[in-house]
């Protein structure tokens, strides 16, 4: 069945966006079944909808839970914390590119055909995600953001999941090429301690997706 999101070619920063909008949840539920892959990017408390946050536009941002076609993408690299894949620096949201590396590698040759939905809580996060896929070599039109998010899928009323299944935690095992997974810098360099090669090495996986480019697609994403 054939997409009906909107596709926008804009040019931003020097270089050239490919953006993919599924813009409601219409198109999300005639959508999903054709994807080889749909993330959620949001952090695990909001996953597994255990209300332990809110936000200033929405009290429910950690009770709505994940639907049952939303594989979580687990960052190792951010321990015990929120576990997200996309993050606040500096007021940017910031996408940890060994996450990016790891599903080009277990795509492998497949890459630019493989059709990924990404999903957050209302776009914002999502579509950071969906340009370092895009950059990391995925195909423009096959790589798409998922604008409403968890908060619009149970705001429509669809049936949401609380806890950590159904599906759970991206399992790298099913990858059909390289099931590696994300694998972190290890050497350090003589007079650094492990915080610094901590911080070295998420300065060098991560990469910062201004609003600026948010703001090119044309299309707004709410700040969560």
């Amino acid at each position: 069945m054939k997409t009906s999101a909107l596709i926008l070619l804009t040019s931003a920063i020097g270089s050239i966006a490919c953006v993919t909008e599924i813009s409601d949840v219409t198109t999300f539920n005639a959508t999903k079944d054709d994807m080889d892959l749909i993330l959620d990017v949001r952090t695990w408390s909001e996953y597994i909808g255990d209300g332990s946050c809110t936000s200033s536009s929405d009290t429910d941002k950690c009770n709505h839970g994940h639907h049952s076609s939303m594989f979580f993408l687990e960052n190792p690299f951010r321990g015990d914390s929120d576990k997200a894949s996309v993050y606040k620096v500096d007021g940017s949201n910031t996408v940890d590119m060994a996450l990016v590396d790891a599903l080009v590698a277990c795509y492998g040759d497949a890459v630019t055909t493989t059709k990924i939905m990404v999903s957050c809580h209302s776009g914002s996060r999502s579509g950071a995600f969906q340009d370092a896929l895009v950059e990391g070599g995925f195909g423009c039109d096959n790589i798409y953001n998922f604008q409403p998010g968890a908060k619009g899928l149970s705001d429509a009323g669809e049936a949401m999941q609380i806890g950590a299944g159904s599906p759970g935690v991206f399992d790298w095992s099913t990858c059909p090429a390289d099931k590696t997974g994300p694998v972190a810098e290890t050497t350090m360099e003589a007079g650094t301690t492990m915080d610094d090669q901590e911080a070295s090495a998420a300065s060098t996986r991560a990469a910062s997706w201004s609003l600026g480019l948010t703001a090119a697609r044309l299309l707004t994403c709410l700040f969560m």
